[in-house]
């Protein structure tokens, strides 16, 4: 529900995914896949025995905080109190349209005092559909100081039957006064498998769940964004031909002309510095999973590779994406 300012609906679709609004049958896979977690469990705890005031839900990706906050609010309402996601109140929840359910910062740009101010006058009002409201600041690591210590006040002495959830990637950018009076709630990372059968169900297209399970590093919400896009899958296909393509230094030339390199180097560097770790777990005969279709290029590629210089290929691309973080030519970093 808005109510002025930032304060907007925090479901946004994944860049790319072709998702049908807010159904609850599709939703129920992302859901589902949270509902597993301890971070679920720690919340559904707390709403059967007494909401907390203030919660910090800390997690480097923001699509899954924001699932995670949606799931939160249909377990708080739920008339069925199973999260159904059929009800009245799940489906009002879904639709934004509960009047005691509140979402601030949506785009996930800095929140100032003035939208702390408006947030806190409108939790000192009651609520219209029950005695409880939830707020969900998305992205509150990066409120202003000014607005972390207005936000304090508020903490310390909150309105009765309210509940503040904090969506954090940053969670040491928040001051330390505002941790010590939330709880704090880490979503873990998920495993492969989880993660290629929630994008597998969502998407129906094996290889992109494939591709998304290896590169997202366990983030659901990352892993979404994944899969929708055709770009990150030719450039996956371009990092595991540059291994094969590339036995001395002058075979780099073609692709510091490829645009689509050029135009997604920060996708390029994670890619081939993920390849490099599993070609360092093949080599010790350990670690995370390999898919098949990747096995073969990480094989042989790994055979040409000592550990020393496998481990220093990954320090050099590291360098590189901190040198692109600087907006300095991917040409000239690659």
């Amino acid at each position: 529900r808005a109510l002025s300012g930032q304060i907007r609906d925090t479901r946004e679709n994944p860049k790319g995914i072709k998702r049908k609004g807010n159904n609850p049958l599709i939703k129920t896979d992302f859901f589902g896949a949270l509902k597993k977690t301890r971070a679920f469990s720690i919340l559904k705890s707390d709403i059967s025995n007494g909401m907390g005031h203030a919660y910090i839900i800390n997690c480097p990706d923001e699509e899954t905080v924001k699932e995670f906050f949606l799931l939160a609010a249909c377990a708080a309402f739920c008339e069925r109190k199973d999260e159904c996601l059929f009800c009245p109140s799940c489906v009002k929840v879904l639709n934004n349209s509960h009047a005691d359910v509140f979402t601030v910062n949506e785009e996930g740009k800095t929140v100032k005092v003035d939208e702390v101010k408006r947030i806190i006058e409108s939790a000192y009002i009651k609520g219209l559909e029950s005695e409880r409201k939830l707020y969900f600041i998305n992205r509150a690591d990066l409120m202003t100081r000014e607005a972390q210590n207005k936000l304090l006040k508020t903490l310390e002495e909150p309105p009765l039957g309210v509940s503040f959830f904090l969506g954090v990637s940053n969670l040491a950018a928040t001051l330390e006064t505002i941790r010590s009076r939330c709880r704090i709630i880490n979503i873990e990372p998920f495993s492969k498998e989880e993660v290629f059968d929630v994008v597998y169900k969502i998407t129906n297209d094996k290889e992109a769940s494939n591709i998304a399970s290896l590169c997202s590093n366990g983030l659901l919400g990352h892993a979404m964004e994944i899969a929708g896009s055709e770009i990150y899958s030719k450039v996956y296909k371009k990092a595991g031909q540059f291994f094969t393509d590339c036995k001395k230094t002058s075979d780099i030339a073609a692709y510091l002309s490829d645009k689509t390199i050029v135009q997604n180097a920060k996708d390029f560097l994670s890619i081939l510095s993920l390849m490099f770790y599993d070609m360092i777990c093949y080599k010790e005969g350990k670690g995370r999973d390999i898919s098949d279709g990747s096995l073969s290029v990480i094989k042989t590629a790994s055979e040409e590779y000592g550990l020393k210089a496998l481990c220093e290929s990954i320090f050099k691309i590291a360098e590189a994406e901190m040198k692109l973080s600087l907006n300095l030519g991917a040409q000239s970093v690659i």
